[in-house]
């Protein structure tokens, strides 16, 4: 994740959102300083969304 953002981005700093389903995901986010979003249920976070539908709920965590 680090190294896909720094090649993406390069040495500018935008906020990042991940959205993903698991706590190796979610322990990335945190070392990583990023904004980390569950999908589905596999484990407990407080920014959640069942899945990609509707899509605007799901794109409404990037601004948050």
């Amino acid at each position: 994740m680090k190294c896909a953002a720094s090649k993406a981005i390069g040495q500018n700093v935008y906020p990042c959102t991940y959205f993903g389903d698991g706590s190796w995901d979610k322990k990335a986010c945190a070392q990583l300083g990023f904004n980390f979003v569950l999908v589905g249920n596999k484990i407990k976070h407080h920014q959640h969304i069942a899945s990609f539908q509707p899509f605007d709920q799901a794109l409404a965590w990037i601004y948050r």
